[in-house]
């Protein structure tokens, strides 16, 4: 009975010990959007995002930076559009009926970041990604994630968006001052 009751208890434990490293493995996942430009696959932590909204019209603004393509409503709310190939590459998406924004909540401001399409998403082991070193060690990346034949750049985008010129003029001037009422955002 002895021998018996030993079994029992160290199967339990073993259970409890696969059980307790099973949520570990879970805890340790990421989960990502997915976005391709240019044969590149990024990856932004699904936890920066709002929400992912198809292409809708612009209104363009005088004195914006390069990288800003303008400002949409969505939902009621003025946001503001920034093209992600202009931030990675220095030139703009061709726009087209796949382009999507990539609502993302930095700092207290949303932001739209228009993409050619996004339609993926990954969860990905933390320790599956590693660190980028490069001559100039880049705080926009967190790291390369492997995934079968891909290399999915993950993206510290709280770190682009912020580092990017006249942020805050633009949420002061063109968010905040000019749009701020419901009746301009019905009007736009």
């Amino acid at each position: 009975m002895r021998k018996f009751l030993m079994n029992i208890l160290a199967k339990s434990k073993i259970m409890r010990l696969q059980k307790q490293q099973y949520w570990e493995k879970a805890i340790m996942k990421r989960t990502f959007v997915l976005f391709e430009a240019r044969k590149t696959f990024y990856g932004i932590d699904i936890k920066k995002i709002v929400s992912i909204e198809k292409k809708s019209d612009v209104i363009n603004l005088p004195k914006t930076p390069e990288y800003m393509v303008g400002i949409v409503n969505i939902r009621g709310k003025v946001v503001p559009v920034i093209d992600s190939y202009h931030v990675f590459y220095n030139y703009r998406i061709p726009a087209d009926a796949v382009t999507r924004y990539i609502l993302l909540d930095v700092n207290g401001l949303t932001i739209a970041l228009m993409v050619e399409d996004t339609n993926e998403i990954i969860s990905i082991d933390s320790d599956s990604i590693n660190p980028v070193k490069m001559l100039n060690d880049s705080p926009f990346f967190e790291g390369i994630a492997l995934e079968g034949e891909r290399m999915i750049t993950i993206l510290n985008i709280e770190e682009i968006i912020s580092n990017l010129k006249n942020l805050d003029y633009i949420r002061g001037e063109y968010i905040n001052n000019h749009y701020e009422t419901e009746e301009n955002l019905n009007n736009i």
